[in-house]
Formats: structure tokens, sequence, C-alpha cells
């Protein structure tokens, strides 16, 4: 069956940000989902720490190893050459900071979301920190995250909506 989210995460000697976001990911109301994990040249222990982590659970996640830290678009696209090798099917690549958590309502939602607008090859979101209770530019906070159609300017603010690598869902064909 072909997954509706690739969920790529990168995992660089903080094995325990990873894990809570870990948790985030499978506990979602949605489970149409591959999540694959790279550990992206740790040095530390973080893979074996990681691999324990996910042989208690039986959603499809997936672990894997890089020789070195190959960057944020590096290890992203190993993640992708990696999904295409292994012939992992899906319609759409969501990239996860590995310190950012999402609400249990998330997949769902965008699910809904994107089979509305299936036409956007990129989408996008606005942060909420969960510290000031406000909404943010997108890069500055890994908390909560909000479906965005448009980019637009925060309320009181001149500053701009982007979409920040901390979450970003890419439609796989164009």
């Amino acid at each position: 069956m072909k997954n509706f989210f690739l969920i790529g995460v990168l995992n660089f000697e903080n094995y325990n940000a990873t894990i809570r976001c870990i948790e985030s990911i499978i506990q979602q109301n949605f489970i149409n989902f591959h999540l694959l994990i790279l550990d992206n040249g740790s040095t530390n222990n973080s893979f074996t720490v990681l691999k324990k982590y996910i042989q208690n659970h039986s959603l499809k996640i997936s672990l894997i190893k890089s020789k070195s830290n190959l960057g944020f678009m590096g290890g992203h696209n190993f993640i992708l050459n990696y999904s295409k090798k292994n012939n992992l099917a899906f319609k759409f690549y969501f990239s996860l900071n590995s310190d950012t958590h999402i609400d249990q309502n998330f997949l769902k939602n965008l699910y809904l979301k994107v089979n509305q607008k299936s036409n956007y090859l990129m989408y996008g979101f606005k942060i909420f920190n969960q510290s000031t209770k406000q909404f943010t530019v997108a890069h500055q906070f890994n908390s909560f995250f909000v479906f965005i159609k448009n980019l637009k300017t925060l309320p009181g603010s001149n500053s701009l909506y982007y979409p920040s690598g901390c979450a970003t869902l890419f439609k796989k064909n164009f």
C-alpha cells in the first residue's frame, strides 16, 4: 500500500530530542505514513539508542545511518534516495526536524488540507511557541504547527511567513 506521507527526520547526536519527536509522530490519529529516521553521522551512541527504541513500536518506522554528517539537505536527499532504492511508495514527503513536536491531530488535518488543495507543490507552516503562546516567524521556534495556505505577514509585524526547514511538506510528483 502506498503511504500518504513519508516523514523524514534527521538525528545528529541528540537521540533524546529525536525520541520526543518520534513520540509525537507515533501518537498521531492518522497512520498512513512511514517514518524514516536518518542518524546523520552521529559519533555518540545515538544509532544504538534509537534502534532499541523503535524496536518497541509496530508502526512503519525505519532507521538508517550515514557514515558522516551530510547536513540538512544532504541528509534529506539521503532519505529520499534510500526510499527510492527500497521502493517506499508515498505521495508527500514531510521533512521534520528532530527537535520538533507535532499535535496528535496534525497529520490528519494536514491530510485533509492537502487532499483539498493537492495542486500545491510545497507546503510551509507557521510555528507556535509554547512558551510565549504566540505565532512567530517559522525558523525561530520548533513546537506546534498550523497549516497555512499562503505566505502572509505576521499580525502586528512586517515579517513574512516562509517555509521553514523545521517542517516542510513536498509533493512527490509535480
